[in-house]
């Protein structure tokens, strides 16, 4: 027995339900992926605010990132609270 097999052996007798572990990494996979994603939102805003001229720079704000303008339309009340605090 490899190190590894020894280790997914406890871990399936350590869970007493059957397909816990594929939950538990969804619910970490998840918002991981939606942290990495926020935050590279943030530094592709911060490196355009100081190139803006970048046309890479703009393509992926504008087709990657779409997404977060997109959501503004979902939610329009926190937009609407967001531009009216500051």
């Amino acid at each position: 027995m490899t190190r590894r097999e020894l280790d997914l052996a406890k871990l399936k007798s350590a869970t007493p339900w059957p397909g816990l572990q594929e939950t538990i990494r969804l619910e970490l996979v998840g918002p991981l992926l939606l942290l990495c994603a926020v935050a590279a939102a943030e530094t592709l805003a911060y490196v355009l605010a100081e190139n803006p001229s970048s046309a890479v720079l703009w393509y992926v704000n504008l087709k990657v990132f779409s997404i977060f303008r997109k959501s503004g339309w979902l939610f329009p009340v926190m937009s609407t609270f967001h531009s009216r605090s500051c």
